[in-house]
């Protein structure tokens, strides 16, 4: 015997009619992956059944159930570990006929395939030792994931039976349970003779004290079976502008999927992986039909940012794969990275997407509202010179159109940084000082020629009079 594996049968003693559970844990994390089989025999050494799989992760249940005829000549069961053909664990249970103040439960179903962020119901049989079905037996269910039965996400209590029928439903939730995972549901009942707990037979009045509980394992089944992160190359430059990068995705169920999906990268020359910045992502709404393996994909651009300019980085792609609901509410998430790729940038000064057009063009904007300033100023200076507009007049007129010149100069400037709100460390010093000169420049060269106009006007109506 191995002190590797601690199953047991949940109960010592198990009465005909219920179901006997085998399960327990693994702490040897060398068996991980290793071929096991589970049988279980009766008092004459006949087998029941028997149950193969692969030993699960570390501390993960997993074991077999039989279910016990209600007439039956057996007095024992023994349940039989092997793991790689090599007995580990072994373990006897006493079984006994129902006798009065027992209740039996049995036949426990789900409503559907368990999934994380699902609704699962879950329904039983309940009678009582004649086999005659219970009205108004009170019920607690918990799930646990170890042989201590301790919940993982509290204890259902209140739960009433009819006419030998008992169901509840939960809601599955990610903080308590996982895809590919055994847990054991716990059932217990009982009937009090007092008040509004005692319980009652088509054929019996009130029954009395009863009792009797059962369990039974359940696996949490994958919404896709394999989900990863890949790219169509190991190494990129700048000119080959975009990283495709793909979630393949693997879907064995028989119905669609809906999905969400969350594309980045990221890269740093650094080894350490807080130096990686996301260079792009991008997100959308897609699915995946049954019985369906699919690589779904985003190009996403290559921008030359100041933390990988000029280097050769080392970079990740991920993908965030969102399983929605009929309201497309994300209900499971699965996060994978892909292989290390490269990315080659040659050159020292940072582009931004657009790259030299844009700096280019909004230089090129400030020097048009720079230019209609002075063009206006010249105008009025030239050609408005035999119209007489009193002196206050003329400034507000002329500073309303300098004002509105230099907001319509601004604006462009000003898009193109609120594009950047999220990428700050990336304008270059040189755009940032020209800009702040081009400024200054505009806004001297207005107040120049306005004081200019101003004075010439002035002169002009001097001269007339």
């Amino acid at each position: 015997m191995s002190a590797a594996y601690d199953h047991s049968f949940t109960q010592d003693t198990y009465v005909k009619g219920s179901t006997a559970v085998f399960t327990g844990v693994s702490d040897n994390n060398a068996d991980t992956g290793d071929p096991y089989e589970i049988c279980i025999y009766d008092n004459t050494g006949t087998e029941l059944t028997c149950d193969t799989g692969t030993v699960p992760a570390l501390n993960n249940l997993f074991g077999h159930e039989y279910d016990i005829p209600s007439t039956t000549s057996i007095t024992s069961l023994t349940a039989n570990l092997t793991v790689n053909s090599v007995l580990e664990r072994e373990d006897t249970a006493t079984v006994t006929s129902a006798t009065n103040g027992t209740l039996i439960l049995s036949n426990i179903t789900y409503s559907t395939v368990p999934n994380v962020g699902r609704v699962e119901s879950v329904k039983y049989t309940i009678t009582d030792y004649l086999g005659n079905p219970v009205t108004n037996a009170v019920c607690s269910i918990l799930a646990s994931d170890s042989t201590t039965l301790a919940p993982i996400d509290g204890v259902f209590n209140g739960v009433h039976s009819y006419d030998g029928f008992g169901a509840f439903s939960k809601l599955l939730i990610t903080q308590a349970y996982e895809e590919d995972k055994t847990y054991i549901v716990e059932i217990a009942c009982t009937c009090s003779s007092f008040g509004d707990r005692n319980c009652f037979t088509n054929s019996t009045a009130y029954l009395g004290n009863q009792v009797g509980r059962t369990s039974t394992l359940f696996t949490i089944e994958k919404w896709l079976s394999e989900v990863n992160t890949i790219t169509d190359k190991s190494y990129y430059t700048l000119s080959d502008d975009y990283v495709t990068v793909c979630a393949n995705v693997t879907n064995s169920n028989t119905y669609r999927i809906p999905l969400q999906i969350v594309y980045n990268f990221r890269c740093g020359s650094g080894d350490n992986a807080t130096d990686r910045v996301v260079i792009n992502d991008f997100e959308e709404l897609r699915g995946i039909s049954g019985s369906t393996t699919q690589n779904q994909c985003a190009e996403l651009k290559i921008i030359n940012k100041m933390s990988i300019a000029g280097k050769n980085n080392s970079c990740y792609a991920a993908t965030e794969v969102h399983i929605l609901d009929e309201l497309d509410e994300k209900i499971y998430t699965y996060s994978t990275t892909s292989a290390e790729f490269h990315l080659y940038s040659d050159i020292t000064a940072t582009e931004e997407e657009g790259g030299n057009f844009m700096d280019a063009l909004v230089i090129f904007l400030v020097i048009i509202g720079y230019a209609l300033g002075l063009i206006y100023c010249s105008y009025q200076i030239f050609y408005q010179k035999e119209t007489v507009v009193p002196r206050g007049r003329l400034w507000e007129k002329v500073m309303l159109y300098f004002i509105g010149f230099t907001v319509l100069s601004c604006l462009p400037l000003y898009g193109y940084y609120v594009s950047l709100s999220s990428q700050f460390t990336a304008i270059t010093p040189f755009l940032l000082t020209l800009s702040i000169v081009a400024f200054l420049v505009y806004f001297i060269g207005i107040s120049y020629y306005a004081i200019h106009v101003l004075e010439t006007t002035a002169r002009l109506q001097e001269d007339e009079d």
